[in-house]
């Protein structure tokens, strides 16, 4: 994908609700079965109805049409209601190949280069949630979008036909989809109809890279600041 919007897989938008998931079910080993799937059940149905608007936010900030939508085998993709929303959509969904970790290569990827870089590795509360989906939306999405460049692969074959790729350009995933959208006749787009090159641009020059950089890293040590338990004052004596 060109570009991140609140990253296409559970780990970003999804990961303070999948924390909580997780160890629901594994506290639940530890109970009654019967009585361990009613509660399943209930927080599966409460996490549902926050899934719907943040599925639906996530594909809106795409600047071009979302044709399909590939993810793994996870229960927080394959569910009536994302299926029910894609459909409604039209947006065509496929799945990966259980134990074949080389289908979601790119993604697993960028799960380590940006999402880990960044969110690090420790569990976050669902209470959260909301925070973070703000932070993505209003700083660290334009932040990769518009001002990170990355490597753009270009594949060389010999006379062999042995296959490599090299990496000597690298653009913002705006600078490669604007080229691209660019080179289309007048009368043809990638983007929405909603959208145009112009006021995408626009979004690109308001900040330089380096002060996107550093207004995306403040918001995300304020954020961060919210995530430490608040301890109580002393009774003084």
């Amino acid at each position: 994908p060109l570009f991140f919007a609140a990253r296409s897989s559970k780990r970003f938008e999804f990961l303070p609700l999948l924390n909580s998931q997780s160890q629901t079910r594994s506290a639940c080993n530890e109970w009654h079965k019967p009585f361990c799937h009613r509660n399943v059940l209930l927080y599966s149905l409460q996490q549902n109805i926050h899934l719907e608007p943040v599925l639906r936010d996530i594909l809106d900030q795409f600047p071009f049409p979302i044709r399909g939508f590939h993810s793994d085998n996870g229960s927080e993709f394959i569910n009536d209601t994302v299926s029910g929303l894609l459909k409604e959509l039209l947006i065509e969904q496929t799945k990966s190949r259980p134990r074949r970790s080389n289908d979601n290569g790119l993604v697993e990827s960028k799960n380590g280069a940006v999402i880990r870089k960044h969110m690090n590795y420790g569990y976050i509360a669902a209470a959260h949630a909301p925070d973070i989906h703000s932070f993505y939306r209003q700083w660290f999405n334009p932040y990769l979008n518009f001002h990170r460049p990355c490597g753009q692969p270009e594949r060389i074959v010999n006379e062999k036909g042995k296959e490599k790729y090299v990496y000597r350009r690298y653009a913002t995933p705006w600078e490669v989809l604007r080229s691209l959208t660019s080179a289309l006749p007048q009368d043809q787009s990638y983007l929405k109809p909603t959208t145009s090159i112009a006021s995408l641009d626009q979004t690109a020059n308001a900040y330089s890279d380096t002060k996107s950089a550093q207004l995306m890293q403040k918001a995300k040590r304020k954020l961060f600041t919210g995530f430490q338990p608040k301890q109580a004052k002393r009774k003084s004596a």
